[in-house]
């Protein structure tokens, strides 16, 4: 059995995004990783010198002051959950919600909640992961187990709006005017083609220690993008989309087969997955890539991932439309719309 493996990455300088078309390309061309970025569905981009004073410098002062964007709107999902070892299937987690009335909230409460949950417990065990990203990689999942967390969605703004209200053009370089525009637009040229307008609004999370999402596939098989504005860090474990059917395969093997009688897709809903132990012991390789501050995740359509937080603070994400994507409705594949858990139907 091998090990998890760090993703591609690079890491570009701000004054890149002044002339996107000229830099964004070129660094991609010259980067020794890029073929296999697109190869294997996902990478990370960091923007340097961003990390470290990017959430301190506009969105923490922006949460105070009562100008981040998002904050004047409600929270239109509150995820309860519960992640633990399954007692069903060795190997395997389950996401469950604990029993307890989901509340109403609004980010700017959440936020505060979580900002007052962090502990000195909770610094020290950051300190230890951020000293070795692949440990945090080979610790998170086995520590994240058995504590109940918080996450909040938002389905409000657009990718148009500035995160920071009354900020209108770029002027140093130090934040642009919408981050994930920018990225956008990276995409487009990273990939060399033109890009579908982006098919679904913009989600915020914001989002407590040790929250997450055990691994699973987006929804219509669609890529997304995803920034974390911080100030907590994000763990990401990846599959990548050459294994598709693998993981398919391995979901069979414990009686949820996407032939069966139950749901067509039953690792897009987030409640079931397997440790990455168990995926590397069945010859699935798996990559991680700490998403800190700044930092920006490209996830393709087929790609399993899943995120463990290990702060708090905020972040935002959308799925887009790739002409790649077409091959997933070519192939006539049956795409879940909503679930109606009852029935085990899609």
């Amino acid at each position: 059995m091998g090990r998890i493996a760090e993703g591609p990455s690079f890491t570009v300088p701000p004054e890149t995004w002044k002339d996107l078309s000229n830099n964004i390309v070129k660094l991609a061309d010259e980067h020794v990783g890029a073929q296999s970025m697109q190869e294997k569905g996902f990478f990370r981009v960091s923007t340097k010198g961003w990390n470290k004073t990017f959430f301190k410098d506009y969105v923490e002062a922006a949460v105070e002051t009562g100008t981040f964007g998002q904050l004047k709107y409600g929270v239109d999902n509150l995820s309860r959950n519960v992640v633990r070892a399954s007692k069903d299937f060795p190997g395997w987690r389950e996401s469950i919600q604990p029993p307890g009335q989901k509340r109403t909230a609004t980010m700017k409460k959440l936020f505060g909640v979580f900002k007052n949950r962090w502990t000195k417990k909770h610094e020290g065990m950051t300190r230890i992961l951020e000293n070795d990203d692949r440990h945090a990689a080979e610790l998170l999942q086995d520590y994240a187990l058995d504590k109940p967390f918080l996450y909040g969605e938002s389905f409000s703004g657009s990718v148009n709006e500035s995160p920071i209200e009354g900020v209108k053009k770029i002027s140093d370089l130090n934040l642009p005017v919408n981050i994930m525009l920018l990225y956008l637009r990276f995409l487009v040229l990273f990939h060399n083609f033109v890009a579908a307008r982006g098919v679904s609004g913009l989600w915020t999370y914001v989002y407590g220690a040790w929250s997450g999402t055990v691994m699973h596939l987006e929804d219509a098989f669609l890529p997304s993008i995803n920034l974390n504005m911080g100030p907590g860090s994000k763990m990401w474990y990846f599959v990548p989309r050459a294994y598709y059917r693998q993981v398919q395969a391995l979901y069979a093997r414990v009686g949820l087969s996407p032939k069966g009688d139950g749901c067509s897709h039953h690792f897009q809903h987030k409640r079931l997955a397997p440790f990455y132990h168990t995926l590397l012991a069945a010859g699935i390789p798996v990559f991680y890539l700490v998403q800190r501050p700044g930092d920006v995740i490209f996830v393709d359509g087929c790609v399993f991932h899943e995120v463990i937080n290990w702060g708090y603070g905020f972040s935002q994400a959308t799925n887009i439309l790739l002409p790649s994507w077409t091959r997933v409705a070519d192939a006539g594949l049956y795409l879940r719309s909503e679930c109606v858990s009852e029935a085990r139907t899609c």
